[in-house]
């Protein structure tokens, strides 16, 4: 069981990991376009969702590799 926990920290790391590059990306856009009111919370929940749409994207190639690999 304790395998199962390390792979769900690992996904969970991962996908706090790639909202704050999803986060930088966002703000060094529109910081580079000269938003000076930039609202970070929005930001933030946009971030988060790319990150998740990807990783919904990238879970079932995960598995299925990792269970190649066991076998």
């Amino acid at each position: 069981g304790n395998r199962i926990m390390k792979y769900v920290f690992g996904y969970f790391a991962s996908i706090l990991a790639f909202s704050l590059i999803c986060f930088v990306a966002i703000f060094y856009v529109q910081f580079d376009a000269g938003v000076n009111n930039i609202n970070y919370v929005l930001l933030a929940k946009e971030a988060i969702v790319a990150s998740l749409k990807l990783h919904i994207l990238i879970l079932p190639i995960i598995f299925l590799t990792t269970k190649r690999k066991t076998k």
